[in-house]
């Protein structure tokens, strides 16, 4: 797109992040689609989770600052954040079964209100 439309918003005016040149956009793009498969699987999740969640909002970011925004994005960013933040390797994941594995007697972590908000903060977000 020409850069006469160019209108920053949000993060990518608050943080001035600049247009990347399209090769370096596609590894960025292609990244983050690996971010979010190792996320999905429960590898490295702490890392995954952020990374999505950083890289998302900028990819998500920069088609918004051409003058149209599109609504339904911004949940995509908040679900990123909020898995980013939360114990969700925890649960169904690679790292679990990793885990359990290699500690066959350590008992299975307790269920906790910590494994309650995630859901409920996206309720929140949806509605």
């Amino acid at each position: 797109m020409s850069r006469v439309f160019w209108k920053p918003v949000g993060i990518v005016a608050f943080l001035r992040l600049p247009i990347l040149p399209q090769p370096a956009m596609a590894a960025v793009s292609a990244i983050w689609k690996a971010l979010l498969v190792l996320s999905a699987l429960g590898i490295f999740t702490r890392i995954s989770t952020a990374g999505a969640f950083l890289l998302g909002t900028y990819l998500i970011g920069i088609p918004e600052s051409f003058g149209k925004i599109h609504h339904a994005d911004a949940i995509l960013v908040w679900a990123m954040a909020i898995l980013a933040l939360s114990r969700s390797g925890d649960g169904w994941s690679v790292e679990a079964l990793v885990r359990a594995a290699r500690r066959p007697e350590e008992p299975p972590r307790p269920k906790s209100g910590e494994y309650t908000w995630p859901i409920r903060m996206m309720w929140l977000v949806m509605s």
